[in-house]
């Protein structure tokens, strides 16, 4: 059984000593739907294969960790599972797995409409995008956007020119803000790419990665750490230089593993992009009238979703407005507490403004 305690205690141990100081836990896809765990500085005491069990006739073509979640969705697994994509035919599912045992759990039912007619198997990028909460699938020159919320997808444009990606990950970032995501191209040169809007289907050449590997890798990011697993003769662990797209060998992977995907463990996670708000004008208003407007602002890197008002213990009330808002409150003879939040895109609700209006 793979104990992920344990695992963690490897790493906090080995990355004192280790040449490569940002050591992390990483977790290995292989080509038989099994997991593999090592620490990134010591691939050569990798565990052995566990078989992932509860699959069905999915196979699974990629795996990565949800590094971010919208609190919209309390009930749906969230920051730091490890979720996975099955490819059954024409069908699609998105699995979470727990690695101590490999047990996997399907999210949802299956999903149709996605082609992954020419890719393969091995011909996929499935990752998590954390500046919006969703799973970007690729494969070929097919391109969507998954909401692990809603269970529903988008088709977006063709990737350019017939890309081979095979290995792909999303820059560390906070629910809002907009993420680098790489990619590993096998033919024709076994490069890296990279784009700032894969919603396009565009991204930009990297450089080479000096390697010429097998089908089947996986790649991904996790702060200033890349990692690479890729067969060159037998399965190594590589780092990758993503100024340069430079492979570093970091050393073989004990059993000589048929890699399919990657993905890091990160030990933390990005944080939740503050929410502020303010009201304008005096915080007493003293007024004869029984309505009352009060204008404000709110701001936030994820956006903002909302703006509610309540007076006093009244039921809450939309604003007008986001960025930009508008409340008209009724007012009763007397004192008037009004509290004032503002939601973020990220679900984050705001310290509350405050504001007493006072009746004659």
């Amino acid at each position: 059984m793979i104990t992920t305690a344990r695992l963690l205690v490897a790493a906090a141990a080995l990355s004192i000593s280790s040449q490569f100081a940002g050591a992390v836990p990483v977790y290995l896809l292989t080509q038989n739907n099994s997991l593999v765990v090592m620490d990134s500085a010591s691939p050569g005491a990798a565990t052995a294969p566990v078989a992932i069990t509860g699959l069905g006739s999915f196979d699974l073509v990629g795996i990565d960790i949800r590094t971010t979640v919208q609190t919209i969705s309390p009930a749906n697994p969230g920051v730091g599972t490890l979720w996975a994509l099955g490819v059954d035919g024409a069908n699609t599912r998105l699995f979470v797995i727990n690695p101590d045992g490999a047990a996997a759990t399907p999210v949802g039912p299956v999903l149709t409409g996605i082609d992954g007619s020419g890719s393969g198997d091995n011909g996929w990028f499935f990752g998590h995008n954390p500046g919006n909460d969703r799973f970007r699938l690729m494969n070929f020159i097919n391109n969507y956007e998954l909401d692990p919320n809603t269970l529903t997808f988008v088709t977006q444009t063709d990737l350019i020119n017939f890309p081979n990606p095979n290995g792909s990950a999303f820059e560390t970032a906070s629910f809002g803000q907009s993420p680098r995501l790489f990619l590993m191209e096998q033919a024709p040169n076994d490069s890296l790419h990279s784009a700032t809007n894969i919603a396009t289907g565009n991204f930009a050449v990297v450089g080479d990665t000096g390697l010429s590997f097998s089908i089947g890798s996986g790649l991904d990011v996790a702060g200033n750490t890349m990692l690479f697993a890729a067969t060159v003769g037998v399965a190594n662990l590589y780092t990758i230089n993503r100024t340069t797209g430079a492979a570093t060998l970091i050393g073989a992977i004990s059993g000589n593993p048929t890699v399919r995907a990657l993905t890091i463990a990160p030990t933390s996670f990005p944080p939740k992009l503050p929410v502020t708000i303010r009201a304008k004008g005096p915080k007493v208003i003293n007024t004869s009238a029984a309505l009352v407007t009060i204008k404000g602002t709110a701001k936030s890197a994820s956006g903002i979703r909302r703006v509610d008002f309540r007076v006093g213990k009244a039921k809450a009330k939309k604003a007008k407005g986001k960025t930009r808002w508008t409340a008209r409150i009724p007012v009763s003879p007397g004192a008037n507490q009004v509290t004032i939040r503002a939601t973020g895109g990220n679900d984050v609700v705001s310290k509350p403004a405050r504001v007493t209006i006072i009746r004659n």
